[in-house]
């Protein structure tokens, strides 16, 4: 993916090496669903515990600069969270070589990237903290660490 950080400039998520990345698609306004799919994943990864540094959480803005409310929220209640740029067509291009390609509702989930930068599992609204960190749990017991 073509991401950008808040400067503009290019950035390569699995520089960061064998981390686990939990990605949450948005715009420069962060709604009330988006609102709430960032406090899932943060109580989540806070639930990890010892092993809350294996993962990042990387919120994917596919419009502009964020709003002011938007940032603010961010930096007040997120502040790991990590802020990129991407285009969504680009995102699309991605999501359309798996088998989310013909669903409706990709604007409604989020998604779990392998420490490879394989996006192989994505979220809806739906699913509790309980069934994503059941998972996270697993997929970290079984991968490799840094």
């Amino acid at each position: 993916m073509n991401v950008v950080d808040a400067e503009g400039q290019p950035l390569n998520l699995l520089d960061a090496g064998l981390k686990w990345r939990l990605l949450i698609p948005g715009g420069a306004v962060c709604a009330e669903q988006c609102e709430k799919t960032l406090y899932l994943t943060r109580q989540v990864h806070t639930r990890l515990g010892n092993k809350a540094g294996r993962v990042e959480r990387y919120y994917l803005n596919f419009d502009g600069a964020l709003a002011s409310q938007t940032e603010a929220l961010f930096k007040g209640e997120y502040p790991h969270l990590k802020t990129v740029h991407l285009e969504k067509s680009d995102f699309e291009s991605v999501i359309s070589n798996t088998n989310l390609a013909t669903v409706d509702d990709i604007d409604q989930r989020y998604f779990l990237m392998d420490q490879e930068g394989f996006i192989m599992m994505s979220y809806l609204p739906k699913n509790t903290g309980n069934e994503l960190l059941a998972d996270m749990k697993r997929l970290l017991k079984y991968s490799y660490e840094d």
